[in-house]
């Protein structure tokens, strides 16, 4: 009798800045691991959009979707909040069914879910991490800085663990 295969994980770096840990699910041939995404790739006028999209939401929090392979984002969907609150966001599911439809038909995944936080800080909130269904997406999260200049962190919340992850954007010639 064969003793059940569990999930196991583990670590590969551990510093202080991050670390990273691979996944070998049940089934799964040795030589295969699943890395964690620890960089999302943006350009720099899908930045501008979703700033745009904040500042036109204040006072409430504002949020969106990005869609894209492989942790570079290729489409920006902003969304309403229908929670019309400076301190929670909430998509409208109806919306947020039809939109998922609509990446899935153009052969794209869910990159990154944006939301900001207007009175700061970028950091995910208890309710963020709680309500982080999706795990293999980014969460992005927006707060004005001491300048009002909008700062931008993303992060990969899994079974309630956070982990920051690097934004690189790019110039609007540059290919991501």
């Amino acid at each position: 009798m064969s003793t059940p295969k569990r999930e196991m994980r583990r670590v590969l770096k551990r510093s202080s800045e991050k670390t990273v840990v691979f996944v070998i699910l049940p089934g799964t041939p040795d030589w295969a691991i699943i890395l964690p995404r620890v960089k999302l790739y943006i350009t720099s006028k899908q930045r501008a959009e979703i700033v745009a999209h904040v500042q036109s939401g204040l006072p409430q929090e504002t949020c969106g979707l990005l869609w894209g392979r492989d942790g570079r984002a290729l489409v920006h969907r902003p969304a309403d909040n229908v929670a019309r609150s400076p301190t929670r966001y909430e998509m409208d599911p109806i919306w947020q069914v039809a939109v998922m439809h609509e990446m899935l038909a153009r052969g794209l995944e869910l990159v990154a879910i944006y939301h900001s936080h207007p009175e700061g800080p970028s950091v995910p909130s208890t309710t963020d991490v709680a309500r982080a269904y999706y795990p293999d997406s980014a969460y992005i999260v927006l707060s004005p800085g001491p300048d009002r200049e909008w700062t931008m962190k993303a992060y990969r919340i899994v079974e309630g663990q956070v982990s920051a992850i690097e934004i690189l954007v790019a110039g609007a010639g540059d290919a991501i």
